[in-house]
């Protein structure tokens, strides 16, 4: 019985063979893609850089297939998603950051086509509306900016995607208005954008929509926000708003370095400034404690940073 068992196998796998021949693209996929999954825990570039070679390989092989590869939508999905971390970690090149818009339309276009439409789509709306922000605040066009909005929209109002995703979108859509209002000094819309943010906060901090990383995001995103509005109109209770997210942002442990650092330095600055108001001394020691916990990181803020703590240091030594 089991020589019989396996002659059957045998002929299934030839006729397998003879029907639905082994795809030559999967092996270079699957490089990329285990080798990315190595790069997210070793932070190696040599593993990042042989993920992007396998995927560049793999896409133009399941670009050339006549009738269109099955695969290619996941392709270039997850190439987009590799070049992104090559971006945010190699000085963010523009070709990279263009690529990456490119990649996602592609797949948005053959999904687009998909009834129903397959469950990573908002997904990668969400990720192409994050790279159009990312080119609107390199270059404050106004189209990319647009979207950038229309992107995150569209997300929020498909009520038959994941909640966690809608909620992403709503944050993301408060952060592009607010980073508008920064960028171009206008108003325009910012209580919009923050009205966004503190719902997208509440749902992200509830138990049965706990989101730790976006809850992070929303606090850092709402002291810079605050910010905003406080240099628009210098209204004490937005300082203290900005002061106190920025306080919460700091507490929470899912920032990345460069956002740790950018929020410590925020934070430090807007205690200094609360100072200068209204001299109380507690201010003046928060602000150079956060100050020298932020220059501690030896960052890309670090030149700000120290401006700061010099400041705070010599008023400490006038008041002495």
């Amino acid at each position: 019985m089991r020589r019989k068992g396996g002659l059957f196998q045998k002929g299934a796998k030839f006729l397998l063979r003879c029907f639905w021949p082994p795809d030559p693209t999967d092996a270079m996929y699957e490089q990329a893609t285990a080798a990315y999954k190595k790069y997210l825990s070793s932070h190696n570039s040599r593993d990042l850089q042989f993920s992007l070679d396998n995927f560049e390989s793999a896409l133009i092989a399941r670009r050339a297939t006549d009738a269109g590869h099955p695969q290619l939508a996941v392709t270039l999905v997850n190439y987009a998603a590799a070049l992104w971390a090559r971006y945010e970690t190699t000085g963010r090149p523009e070709a990279d950051l263009q690529q990456v818009v490119s990649l996602n339309k592609e797949a948005l276009d053959i999904w687009s086509k998909v009834t129903p439409r397959p469950s990573g789509y908002p997904i990668v709306l969400t990720n192409l509306g994050n790279a159009y922000l990312e080119a609107y605040t390199r270059h404050r066009n106004r189209e990319s900016f647009q979207k950038a909005i229309s992107a995150y929209q569209a997300v929020q109002g498909d009520e038959t995607c994941n909640p966690q995703i809608r909620n992403t979108a709503l944050a993301r859509l408060g952060i592009t208005l607010w980073t508008r209002c920064d960028l171009e000094k206008t108003s325009l819309r910012l209580d919009e954008g923050i009205d966004n943010l503190e719902t997208a906060l509440g749902i992200a901090s509830e138990s049965s929509t706990s989101d730790n990383t976006l809850r992070s995001l929303c606090l850092a995103s709402l002291a810079n926000a605050y910010d905003v509005r406080f240099q628009r109109f210098k209204q004490a209770e937005d300082l203290t708003n900005a002061i106190e997210y920025g306080y919460s942002a700091r507490a929470s442990p899912q920032h990345g370095l460069a956002e740790r650092e950018a929020s410590l330095y925020n934070l430090s600055r807007l205690l200094w400034e609360r100072y200068q108001m209204g001299k109380v001394r507690k201010d003046l020691d928060d602000a150079e404690m956060i100050a020298k916990e932020a220059q501690g990181m030896n960052g890309a803020l670090n030149a700000k940073v120290s401006g700061v703590l010099q400041a705070v240091q010599v008023e400490k030594q006038s008041s002495c």
